[in-house]
């Protein structure tokens, strides 16, 4: 059974408010309690230990990520995003992306800009990343106009990688 982006969100968000970390937050301004930053699927399953949640809390300076769809209430700490390990990993191993906010797409465009000249561990995630990117209108541009993101555009990288592509099957 396929769940809709509109449930997984609303359990997410249920999962996230319930934990003993946002719980030990709502003294302090909403804003800065744990957000939903992205949440994945593995692609064509929607079990419920096959979705993953990333939330940051900016006053604790935390990530936390957790399967909010498990009966058990395990919370997992993520002192610092690999954007790599965390993200591109996961989306080379058939995960896609359900929702990211657009302060995540800034964070991760920051970070592949910093590290762009260095090899991807995971290219191929990185790939399905940016066609993300691309098939929902995330731009340079869009991440401007929400004023999140000043750096390069990271999509050049991804029509590098398709013009790339064809040279090679040539």
């Amino acid at each position: 059974m396929k769940l809709s982006k509109e449930k997984i969100l609303r359990q997410t968000e249920r999962f996230l408010k319930r934990t003993e970390e946002y719980q030990d937050g709502r003294e302090i301004d909403k804003s800065l309690n744990y957000q939903i930053q992205y949440i994945l699927s593995k692609e064509g399953n929607m079990q419920p230990e096959m979705i993953i949640a990333h939330a940051y809390s900016g006053y604790q300076d935390m990530e936390i990520y957790f399967y909010p769809f498990c009966k058990e209430k395990s919370v997992y700490y993520n002192w610092s995003l690999d954007f790599e390990e965390d993200l591109f990993e996961p989306l080379e191993k058939g995960y896609e992306i359900v929702l990211m906010s657009s302060l995540c797409h800034s964070v991760i465009w920051r970070l592949i800009e910093d590290s762009y000249n260095n090899n991807c561990e995971y290219g191929k995630g990185m790939q399905t990343y940016l066609s993300y990117c691309k098939r929902n209108g995330i731009t340079k541009q869009f991440l401007q106009e929400n004023g999140t993101y000043d750096g390069m555009d990271v999509m050049s990288l991804y029509k590098k990688a398709r013009e790339t592509k064809k040279v090679q099957e040539r």
